[in-house]
């Protein structure tokens, strides 16, 4: 008899574990935040009037998305999907920080030259 046979951790020593077993012990997800153009804008806009608190490579500490959402929510009173939380604005800044970080360097670019 091996020792996982008789271990609280092992799946194997507890016989055969059913699907409805596995989906009641999962944690229930948050709803996900759906964001309208309207909102990323007022979302990138906020972060660029607030980029003095980012660190390098736009990296803003969580009281600016905190900050943000707060905007957000009283900006958007209809918002659709999942609420737009401190954590759901540091997702989607992680998603469009490198095409907001390419497109002002291209702005910078392009000023430098005119």
């Amino acid at each position: 008899m091996s020792s996982s046979e008789h271990s609280d951790r092992s799946l194997r020593s507890k016989g055969i574990v059913e699907h409805t077993q596995l989906v009641s012990s999962a944690k229930p997800r948050k709803a996900r935040a759906n964001w309208t153009d309207a909102e990323e804008r007022a979302f990138v806009l906020y972060l660029q009037q607030h980029a003095a608190t980012a660190g390098d490579g736009l990296n803003f500490p969580k009281r600016t998305f905190t900050s943000v959402a707060q905007h957000l929510q009283e900006k958007f009173l209809e918002q659709t999907g999942g609420e737009k939380t401190s954590t759901a604005c540091h997702t989607k800044w992680t998603k469009v920080r490198t095409i907001s970080y390419l497109c002002v360097i291209y702005s910078s670019n392009i000023a430098a030259q005119g």
